[in-house]
């Protein structure tokens, strides 16, 4: 197996690259004790220039040619070459590493106008002639005596008056990494790139790679391609691969049959990655397109793979078809303009936390799913998806709207459907931001925890099945938290059979139970001649930490079963209002039910000494249907009072 590519045209001559460990062992055998000291190899090689001399395959040497060596920048100038001048110097090599290394020389430009193509370059007596001149690798061990590699720049004879006027400035550099690295798998042009990659091995770049569209190569009729990636990993490393001059839509930049592309910057080109024929699955993550027509683009058919593109920026058209699974966008930015994209998948194509910037546009042929999306700075929900101006010439029918995002087990829901759509889904808990919200019929009989965020607030609605009273949780279990529940405050308001808890709640309106309830620091408000909460079906109604605010008339202890109503810790405040008398708390019977009151470290401010019934004298509960002892039990503060 080869070792992980790597990609290098570093301008300097001074390079250390890679590390190798060696290992040192002490045994102390009296103790059953093993220390492991372990230190870094060091790879460093020193290359200078010597020996600079400057002549003439003409016989004469006329002097006006120049050639200097910068020691800051490490790049040598040759000043005034003309045909049939020549110059040569030393690289002498220094090993100061403490491995074996692998070693080469590297001549490559550093600025060009012109004259690049005509040189003649030799190291040590091999020619080359290649866009990069490279060596051949060779290695060295540590303590070896220094290295001289003889350099030859030339401007041969022949040389025609295309390269008059021209220039360039070169640089040298001196390739080391550890002697056992593989260096048949270090790509030293794209060829060898995409031969890298066809055989799956991982590709680091180190540089960026810019192709016109006469160097990209022929790639099976899709075209002129600058890299060609048939599987394993391509790391960008933040460089950037160009096509420029591409003169057909078929060219783009990279053609690839599956494998990973990612941290990369895609340009220039007609189609920025072109997937055809695909023989497994690819993922795109952290890809920039810019300058491009088609951004993605499948068409030639991905048989049985699908395709994920997450953490991008896409930019022009984003064309994908003909694959036979699914195309699926995580947390990508679609920019505006003349951004359009063509969803035509043999499956759905999914838009998870992505961005469409306002003029984008996606005709669909497929079913579309959007997850916690915006156009612009508009969330996209159920609700408005028709009226954004995102589908376009797309049947609303193949468009859906998932209105939450799930994360870490929670769903996050963004409107009253996405709380249908997470209890469909199989949500237990759901996480509601600020808004306005039903909750739906499908939460019947389910165990839930709704969690809000303090501008949560939730209606009950009066479906018409008796006195206003809600059942789409009936028979559920119900945890609510930092929620506003707001009713209408008519007779029987309140969640049909619903077993709920509710913590640092807000109830606004009359609040009617229907099964066991527990509020902890929740805050009740209500106004006019209403109550805050009747007990009406709860056998267990508890109330830690509460605030009651009311007119006059706060806790209703009435209803159709046998009742425990626990008070701890609350506070109960009359904003006055109300002509009949009235304590915090009124005890009723109609039905001849027994109930038990227990009230601990409750404070009430106002309120009256109910004058109906058997008078308890106090403002904090009534007994207002003159309920005897043997139906009604009342303690307060530890002491049995009734």
């Amino acid at each position: 197996m080869k070792k992980k590519a790597l990609l290098s045209s570093i301008l300097s001559i001074l390079l250390c690259l890679s590390l190798i460990t060696g290992s040192t062992f002490a045994l102390f055998t009296s103790e059953s004790k093993v220390n492991v000291a372990v230190t870094a190899g060091n790879v460093e090689v020193v290359a200078t220039v010597e020996n600079i001399i400057v002549s003439s395959t003409l016989g004469q040497n006329l002097k006006e040619t120049s050639a200097t060596f910068n020691s800051t920048d490490n790049t040598i100038t040759l000043d005034k070459i003309v045909p049939g001048d020549v110059v040569s110097f030393d690289l002498r090599l220094t090993n100061n590493s403490d491995v074996t290394i692998s070693y080469r020389t590297v001549i490559s430009k550093v600025s060009d106008a012109g004259l690049w193509d005509g040189l003649k370059v030799t190291i040590d007596e091999a020619e080359y002639d290649g866009k990069i001149k490279r060596s051949e690798w060779a290695q060295t061990a540590p303590g070896s005596e220094d290295i001289l590699v003889h350099v030859v720049v030339a401007l041969p004879e022949e040389a025609g008056n295309e390269y008059r006027g021209t220039s360039c400035t070169l640089a040298y550099t001196i390739e080391a990494v550890q002697g056992n690295v593989d260096t048949n798998a270090i790509a030293d042009d794209a060829a060898d790139l995409s031969d890298i990659l066809g055989s799956g091995e991982d590709v680091f770049l180190t540089n960026d790679f810019d192709f016109s569209a006469n160097d990209t190569t022929a790639n099976s009729g899709y075209g002129k391609t600058g890299l060609s990636v048939k599987g394993g990993t391509l790391n960008g490393n933040g460089h950037t691969v160009n096509v420029t001059n591409a003169n057909s839509t078929w060219d783009c930049a990279i053609h690839t049959t599956g494998g990973i592309i990612k941290n990369l910057t895609v340009s220039g080109a007609m189609r920025g990655i072109f997937m055809g024929s695909a023989t497994s699955d690819l993922l795109i993550d952290n890809v920039v397109f810019t300058d491009v027509i088609y951004t993605f683009n499948s068409d030639g058919g991905s048989k049985d793979y699908s395709v994920t593109i997450q953490n991008s920026t896409l930019y022009g058209w984003t064309s994908f078809s003909d694959v036979h699974k699914s195309v699926d966008f995580i947390n990508c930015t679609f920019a505006e303009g003349n951004g359009y994209a063509f969803c035509r998948p043999y499956n759905a194509t999914t838009f998870t936390n992505c961005v469409f910037e306002e003029g984008f546009e996606i005709n669909a042929r497929n079913n579309v799913i959007f997850n916690n999306c915006y156009y612009g700075d508009t969330l996209i929900t159920s609700e408005n998806i028709s009226s954004l101006g995102l589908m376009v010439s797309t049947d609303p029918a193949l468009v859906t709207v998932k209105d939450y995002t799930v994360v870490n087990g929670i769903y996050h829901a963004t409107t009253s459907n996405g709380i249908d759509q997470a209890i469909d889904d199989g949500a237990t808990t759901i996480s509601l931001g600020k808004g306005n919200y039903i909750i739906p019929d499908s939460a019947q009989g389910k165990t839930l925890t709704i969690i809000g965020n303090g501008e949560t607030v939730v209606a009950t609605q009066d479906d018409g099945s008796y006195e206003g009273c809600d059942y789409s949780l009936d028979g559920a279990t119900v945890t609510f938290e930092n929620i506003t529940i707001n009713t209408d405050s008519t007779t029987y308001t309140g969640y049909a059979r619903l077993n709920a808890t509710y913590n640092n709640c807000t109830i606004n309106g009359t609040y009617t139970l229907y099964d066991n309830s527990e509020f902890n620091n929740c805050t009740f408000n209500v106004s006019g001649d209403v109550y805050n909460i009747w007990t009406w079906g709860a056998e267990n109604a508890t109330f830690n930490n509460c605030t009651f605010n009311s007119d006059g008339k706060a806790l209703l202890l009435y209803g159709t079963v046998n009742t425990n109503l626990t008070v701890n810790g609350c506070t109960f405040n009359d904003n006055g209002g109300l002509s009949d008398l009235k304590a915090a708390i009124e005890i009723g019977n109609d039905y001849n039910k027994s109930y038990t009151l227990t009230v601990t470290d409750t404070v009430v401010n106002g309120y009256e000494i109910n004058d109906k019934g058997i008078s308890t004298g106090t403002t904090l509960w009534a007994n207002k249907d003159s309920m005897p002892t043997d139906n009604l039990s009342v303690t307060v503060d530890g002491v049995k009072v009734y």
